[in-house]
Parts: C-alpha cells; structure tokens; sequence
C-alpha cells in the first residue's frame, strides 16, 4: 500500500490510499498536475500573511539599514507557474525541459528546471518584495522615521 497527501498552507487537501505502487504510479502525474492546479488557485485568491516570518522581517529591515548586504529571491508567481506548466506536461506525458544540476552530496547530476533568482539589497527591497506582496512597507520601513522612508507605492 502507499499514499499520497496534499496540503495547502497547513490545511490536508487530499489523502489518499493506493493499493499498490504500480497504480499510484499511474495516477502520479494526474495528482501532481491537480495539486499543483489547487495551490495555484489557492495562492491567486489567498492575500498575503500580515506580517511575513520574523527572521525574514528582521533580514529586511537589517537590509534597509545596510547591515544586510543582500539576499536571493525569487518570486512565487514564476514558480507557481512554471510548476503547473511542468505538472500539465507531466499529466501529458510530455518530456520536460530541463538542465542538470550536480549534487556533490551523491556525485549524481538531477534533472532540474532553474529559474533566475533576484539579488535583494536595500536599493530594490521596493521593486522586489515589498511589488510582490512578500512584505508589507509599513513592517519592512518600521524603525524607519517618516522622513526618510522612500516614498509608499
């Protein structure tokens, strides 16, 4: 017997049971496709958390003040697209597109599909995370006294 779960932001979507791994095997890129589908949908019609985790929040505003020099980031919307074009070809299919990424752990090169990360730093925190609904201006510009904060979108 093997199972597959799926969960949206903590909430259990889907559990199920399969009786051998060959049939879970055949139904495997139909449930990823239709997971990848509802997390989208989820994400599109979900607003973005108040206050984004504190560890996160404090790398901003360290950021701000130049103590940060930068950070990687990459969009959720990208992503989430490019994980259900890939799940739709799976579900089709179709071969995916991808590039080897090495793995020094294991010395084995993994099929992947890379996209661009975004440096962020102090001059684009208003272009990058703050655009994107990552963070809220009014948490990221907190300590930050009124006159000097860049101006609000």
């Amino acid at each position: 017997m093997i199972g597959f779960a799926f969960a949206v932001n903590g909430q259990i979507k889907v559990a199920d049971l399969y009786a051998s791994p060959e049939l879970f095997a055949a139904m495997w890129s139909k449930l990823l496709s239709a997971s990848a589908l509802e997390a989208v949908e989820h994400q599109k019609s979900s607003k973005v958390a108040a206050v984004p985790p504190v560890e996160v929040l404090a790398f901003l505003r360290d950021a701000e003040k130049g103590k940060q020099s930068m950070t990687v980031y990459k969009p959720i919307i990208p992503l989430a697209n490019q994980a259900v074009e890939a799940a739709i070809k799976l579900a089709k299919g179709e071969k995916l597109e991808t590039k080897p990424f090495h793995n020094d752990q294991n010395n084995t090169d993994v099929p992947s599909i890379l996209l661009e990360v975004v440096v962020v730093e102090k001059s684009n925190l208003m272009d990058t995370v703050i655009k994107d609904g990552y963070a809220k201006y009014e948490d990221v510009y907190a300590n930050v006294p009124e006159a000097e904060r860049p101006k609000k979108p």
